[in-house]
């Protein structure tokens, strides 16, 4: 579009141009709304840790002691989450905690959530896998949940 004298004289062609970015940033906005509401959908019920699903990913050093494996093995699937629009109610064997979130951002495939409690705030990117979410859970180890009915939760 070629610039008109006229607008340009009263400086509104960098008028248009602005509205034109705001427009798409509009747009942008917009579009990650719409994500982070569907985001919110996919999340809400009941998710417990998947072992086999997140040993089946792993690999581990050949001289990984049998002991060292089992550890390892006995610690997945025993973390639940209890997610609801405003909150995240965790139980890891036993252990009890509820945390407040937000999601900072979504797109089509994953989320970024912030969680925090009394003592402290952690972020969390988790990918959707359908029937499955994950999210890293060490320096390039993921952890998988799986959607369980309300009533199989042990609740929290």
């Amino acid at each position: 579009m070629a610039p008109d004298p006229a607008a340009s004289r009263h400086g509104l062609n960098s008028l248009f141009r602005g509205s034109r970015r705001l427009g798409r940033s509009f747009e942008a906005m917009t579009r990650r709304s719409a994500h982070i509401a569907v985001a919110m959908r996919r999340l809400k019920g009941c998710w417990q840790s998947d072992a086999t699903k997140t040993m089946s990913r792993w690999v581990f050093p050949k001289p990984l002691a049998e002991a060292r494996l089992k550890v390892w093995k006995s610690v997945f699937g025993k973390n639940e989450w209890r997610i609801t629009p405003t909150r995240i109610h965790g139980n890891f064997d036993g252990r009890k905690s509820v945390s407040s979130y937000n999601i900072l951002w979504a797109d089509e495939w994953s989320a970024v959530l912030l969680l925090r409690n009394e003592s402290h705030e952690r972020v969390y990117h988790i990918h959707f896998d359908e029937p499955w979410f994950y999210f890293l859970a060490g320096r390039d180890v993921c952890e998988y949940f799986r959607r369980v009915p309300d009533n199989r939760s042990k609740g929290s």
